[in-house]
């Protein structure tokens, strides 16, 4: 009787475990949706370590600021950006920057991939 309750406790442990599992997939999936889409791209790729509004932003990336506005808002939901008030004016972050090395590592993976296709496609051109 004990070995059974044994198991029946063990394969509830698991079945938890699963459901964490399938949960934090779930967050990754939510979180990389936020990130997945262009201009939001261009404005992760514009923060380093510093601060900037959503003004410098615009001009930087030729967008408006209300456009700039509603990126934003989605990135700081979350939790990706963060903002603070600086006198008139409100000042972006990037809570980790190692969202944007991520985001620079893709790029560059893109980029090599592109090049491998380009030179089998050259490659074949002259065969």
């Amino acid at each position: 009787m004990k070995v059974l309750l044994i198991i029946r406790a063990s394969v509830q442990r698991l079945q938890m475990l699963n459901m964490q599992n399938l949960e934090i997939y779930e967050i990754h999936s939510e979180f990389l949706r936020a990130i997945a889409n262009p201009k939001r791209l261009r404005i992760l790729n514009e923060f380093g370590d510093g601060k900037i509004t959503v003004g410098e932003l615009a001009e930087k990336l030729n967008l408006t600021v209300s456009n700039i506005s509603q990126h934003l808002k989605i990135l700081k939901n979350y939790e990706i950006l963060r903002s603070e008030k600086i006198g008139h004016r409100v000042y972006y972050s990037i809570t980790d920057k190692r969202i944007v090395e991520i985001c620079h590592s893709i790029r560059q993976i893109i980029s090599d991939l592109y090049e491998k296709r380009m030179d089998i496609f050259n490659r074949d051109k002259e065969d």
